[in-house]
């Protein structure tokens, strides 16, 4: 599309979209024909590029919002509070990181560290509070006022039974203690003193104000503040361009404008007419309210198999993500006999450079519709999902809330809105698959098995 736009360009041709059509400006009183073909031949790609880069260029100039005494949610964060209204819904959205420290640990340097962040970042010191008129709005709180404090639990010195899943149990029951949305903190912290030199950290922040992505970035920033505060040194993360409230305001501006147009009406045709409901086999009967209960179970490939994938997706030009989900569609062919499946997957949702640094849920949900004969073979299935996958990130920035709203869709208690399955391609931890050293510190991932929201059925 580059090379494209530089030959028109040097014949002063200039291309501009407006309301989904192509513009043409052109000296003189004709085009060529010549010319003229290459804009036809083209011009599905170019309004594709051209609307992109004016997308672009508006999420690249997300204002600094005035100071105020409350600001809008965004659309992921209001539905999250809908739900938090409900019987379990709350709980469900609780977010933990288990670490193991291992060394000579400066607990006030690492409380510190926790102290630094909340001043960062305001989204960790923010409250949802109904404001005069009932409407739920964001309240930013001092770092004096935000109420953290790290919790620590000496167990070897209490003579604590750490045998028999004492920590597990611990980890358990914090994890799922309630949160107050509208008074916080929406972090809590908790150190677990297990040995001599070894102690156990737990980490939960309610979903809220926190994503994925966001767990990563905290725990690196945490990290960092702790080796520069532990050795008396000044921290050297750089500042922050944007904050929340910034990203939320942007977004709650543009929802009934034009910039979310030409994605509303892409997800509109995609999920429009009657949606399936995926029907697998069942031993047991669908509550009529879901109950967020569960439980785990794990399946390792090898590692011929998976080289083997790889080299499958890599030749047809799809991601790992592309791949597991094609794969997805097919198991559930087997079962169900449904050749018209949605399946869910959470998106980063940080198309802006500025918000790549930021704490916050920022993630996104997308309905990936696959529509296929049943004929195909897997080369042939995987080509299908790329293209849905394709189209799907293009558009991946109209708040899945909104779009829940847009197909009126009827609300069943006992499932999740548009679809029943979801996703999700995650890489290592923040602190890898191994461990990092900082300030006299081992870090690494906890191994233990703590219950958090499920529970053996």
């Amino acid at each position: 599309m580059n090379d494209i736009l530089s030959f028109l360009r040097k014949k002063e041709i200039e291309l501009k979209v407006d309301n989904k059509d192509l513009l043409v400006k052109f000296p003189g009183k004709k085009l060529d024909n010549d010319v003229l073909e290459v804009i036809k031949a083209n011009k599905e790609f170019l309004l594709a590029y051209l609307t992109e880069l004016n997308r672009q260029s508006i999420i690249d100039s997300i204002p600094r919002t005035d100071i105020s005494s409350s600001y809008p949610l965004s659309s992921s964060q209001r539905r999250l509070w809908v739900l938090s209204q409900f019987d379990g819904g709350s709980m469900a959205y609780h977010v933990p990181s288990v670490y193991v420290f291992r060394g000579v640990l400066d607990i006030s340097a690492l409380e510190g560290s926790f102290r630094e962040l909340i001043g960062r970042h305001e989204i960790l010191r923010t409250v949802f509070r109904t404001v005069d008129g009932g409407d739920v709005r964001q309240v930013v709180l001092s770092a004096e006022d935000a109420g953290f404090s790290l919790a620590y639990r000496d167990l070897i010195g209490e003579g604590y039974a750490i045998e028999g899943g004492g920590v597990e149990g611990l980890l358990s029951s914090e994890i799922v203690r309630p949160f107050d949305l509208s008074s916080g903190p929406l972090l809590r912290a908790h150190l677990y003193r297990t040995g001599p030199s070894e102690w156990v950290f737990l980490c939960t922040m309610h979903h809220i104000i926190s994503d994925g992505w966001s767990m990563g970035i905290m725990v690196k920033e945490v990290l960092s503040l702790y080796g520069s505060l532990s050795s008396g040194l000044v921290s050297d993360l750089p500042s922050l361009e944007l904050q929340y409230r910034d990203y939320a305001s942007w977004e709650s501006g543009h929802l009934s404008g034009d910039f979310f147009s030409v994605s509303r009406s892409y997800w509109l045709e995609q999920l429009g007419g009657e949606l399936p409901v995926l029907q697998l086999p069942e031993d047991l009967v669908r509550p009529a309210v879901k109950s967020y209960r569960g439980s785990r179970v794990s399946v390792s490939l090898s590692l011929s198999d998976s080289v083997a994938f790889r080299s499958v997706l890599q030749g047809s030009g799809c991601t790992l993500f592309m791949g597991c989900l094609a794969s997805v569609n097919g198991l559930f062919y087997r079962y169900s006999g449904q050749t018209d499946q949605v399946i869910g997957s959470p998106i980063a949702g940080r198309e802006h450079a500025g918000l790549s640094g930021q704490l916050g849920f920022y993630a996104n949900t997308l309905a990936f519709r696959s529509r296929f004969t049943g004929e195909e073979d897997f080369l042939g299935l995987l080509s299908h999902v790329r293209s849905v996958c394709l189209g799907g990130y293009a558009h991946q920035l109209y708040p899945f809330e909104r779009l829940v709203e847009e197909l009126g869709v009827v609300r069943d208690m006992g499932r999740n809105p548009l679809f029943d399955v979801m996703l999700s391609v995650q890489e290592d931890s923040a602190i890898g698959s191994g461990a990092v050293c900082v300030g006299g510190v081992e870090v690494s991932g906890y191994e233990g098995s703590y219950g958090g929201l499920y529970e053996q059925v």
